[in-house]
């Protein structure tokens, strides 16, 4: 299992209290986390292209988390319904 970057501060923004970010930290600690390269960036940037193209209108966070998850060659645990668009349109796998 990993974590991308982002999604990590995204969860850690979601917590007010700092006692309970410093617990999230210490059990989140042991995912490596994938980060974003140049060339991920720009098939985010296609990958944004063939979703509008298609209708499919997402942000910029989200297409760059689905390319993270794609270029690591991994399953993106997920409940956002954006995501299922992105996987219509880019081998991206869901759980």
């Amino acid at each position: 299992m990993f974590l991308a970057g982002i999604i990590y501060q995204e969860v850690l923004q979601g917590v007010r209290v700092e006692r309970q970010r410093r617990e999230l930290i210490r059990r989140l600690e042991p995912f490596p986390l994938l980060e974003p390269t140049r060339a991920t960036y720009e098939r985010a940037a296609r990958l944004r292209d063939r979703c509008m193209r298609a209708g499919v209108t997402l942000s910029t966070v989200d297409i760059l988390i689905a390319q993270v998850a794609l270029d690591g060659d991994c399953a993106l645990l997920t409940a956002d319904a954006d995501f299922r668009a992105v996987a219509a349109h880019a081998p991206l796998r869901l759980l």
